[in-house]
C-alpha cells in the first residue's frame, strides 16, 4: 500500500537525521482527496512540539511526491499518551 511505503520511507529519513535527538512520532494514513468525503477543516492550534512534527512530516512527504502536499485534517486525529501517576504519602 502507498500510504505505508510513505511513511516508512519518511520516517527512514527522519531518523537518520542527525539532527533528530527523537525517534519520529508522527504516524499518518495518507489518503487522496480522490477518496475521502468533502469535509471541512476545523481550525485547531496544535502545541508546537507538535506542529514541528507534523511539519518535518510535511516536507519529507513534500520531497518524495512533489508537487503533492499533505494538508492535515486535525479534526480526524488521535493521541497516544503514556501517563504516569504518583501517590503522596
Amino acid at each position: 500500500d502507498d500510504s505505508k511505503r510513505i511513511h516508512t520511507n519518511i520516517h527512514s529519513t527522519l531518523e537518520s537525521n542527525p539532527k533528530q535527538s527523537e525517534p519520529p512520532v508522527v504516524d499518518a494514513a495518507i489518503v487522496s482527496h480522490i477518496f475521502w468525503p468533502a469535509l471541512t477543516s476545523i481550525p485547531i492550534k496544535n502545541h508546537p512540539r507538535i506542529q514541528s512534527k507534523l511539519d518535518q512530516f510535511s516536507i519529507e512527504y513534500a520531497k518524495l511526491k512533489n508537487p503533492r502536499r499533505l494538508v492535515w485534517m486535525k479534526q480526524l486525529g488521535t493521541v497516544e499518551l503514556d501517563v504516569e501517576a504518583y501517590e503522596e504519602d
